[in-house]
């Protein structure tokens, strides 16, 4: 309840000469409520103040009580999220004294096929596992679907509308791949005809119906993966998240990879992708965002990026590749002719 609204309650409620006792009860109750909501705001302003200005005895050197300073006539108000798939704010993340993802402002719009690219340790996988609640961050805001992965019951909201392709595959060993997607779509609470259905179309078109009786334990690299992307594609989700979903699948896999993603993406859902695969990036997605060190470095649209260069040129600019170039083995040098 804002502070306008508890103002005009007060108002319709306040006891009149002759009015009932309930209604002065009622009047006097939202009285405190009006002075609760207003001394938090107070103390919001104040914060905001001290930390923007340097409060009375810094920076502008106004007031909070004054009001003086331009920042605190602002109106004060959450600041209003775009239609976004994928928000974050000072995004951060430490283990022990290494800051592994440090300050990050990610934003992905809904219905975008976004590449998340970096050198290796550069901290991608670690961003996904908190934007999807597998991971709690040291530091920052989450917005994923609107939901916020830190509290429980947006959680368990944001959950039920994405798919995801974790790093670590963690399949169930010693479920066979039909069972493992029937776990998964019983877990989504799917009906069962509908599970049965798209787990018919999934298994073929993946090249898995020959091993759908093999224990998960027995498939290689590759026939995991594509069996955690059918997993992840199987609720029909609103947000994909794929780390390194190319790796270690055949070439005909990877075509059939990269056309359902394309038709997921076209018809409104999104995709937010890792891979040190530039071309495949390039080839398929329309944003790109490059972390280094854990600091996201570039976030702009494939389209706006091309203007400078290729994508793997950027990424070589921004994430210091240029001097592998020079890099020699000095024995393969002593036997130059």
């Amino acid at each position: 309840m804002d502070w306008e609204t508890v103002h005009t309650t007060v108002s319709v409620l306040m006891p009149r000469k002759g009015g009932r006792s309930t209604r002065g009860r009622a009047a006097a109750q939202l009285r405190m409520k009006a002075i609760e909501v207003r001394t938090r705001a107070s103390k919001r302003v104040r914060d905001l103040h001290e930390l923007a200005c340097g409060g009375v005895s810094g920076g502008c050197g106004s007031s909070a009580k004054t009001v003086s300073c331009a920042l605190l006539r602002l109106p004060f108000s959450p600041p209003a999220f775009m239609d976004l798939a994928i928000q974050t704010s000072s995004l951060s993340r430490s283990f022990g004294s290494f800051r592994a993802v440090n300050n990050v402002d990610l934003r992905v719009e809904r219905g975008s096929f976004y590449g998340f690219l970096g050198p290796n340790g550069a901290g991608k996988s670690t961003t996904i596992k908190m934007l999807t609640g597998l991971l709690a961050p040291s530091a920052g805001r989450i917005s994923v679907l609107g939901q916020n992965p830190l509290d429980h019951k947006q959680a368990l909201k944001m959950k039920s509308q994405i798919g995801v392709v974790p790093e670590d595959l963690a399949l169930f060993d010693n479920l066979t791949g039909r069972e493992y997607l029937t776990f998964v779509g019983r877990m989504h609470l799917m009906e069962a005809n509908t599970l049965r259905k798209r787990i018919d179309e999934l298994l073929p078109l993946l090249s898995l119906e020959n091993d759908e009786t093999k224990l998960t334990i027995e498939y290689s690299h590759g026939m995991k993966k594509k069996l955690a992307l059918a997993s992840a594609l199987l609720p029909d989700p609103d947000l994909l998240f794929l780390d390194e979903p190319f790796e270690g699948v055949d070439a005909m896999a990877s075509r059939t990879i990269r056309k359902i993603l394309t038709a997921f993406m076209k018809r409104g859902s999104t995709v937010f992708l890792t891979s040190h695969v530039l071309e495949i990036v390039e080839r398929v997605c329309d944003h790109v965002g490059i972390i280094v060190a854990g600091e996201l470095v570039e976030q702009t649209s494939l389209a706006d990026l091309g203007s400078g260069g290729t994508l793997e040129e950027r990424f070589l600019e921004v994430a210091g590749g240029d001097h592998m170039e020079e890099a020699q083995l000095s024995w393969l040098e002593e036997g130059e002719v």
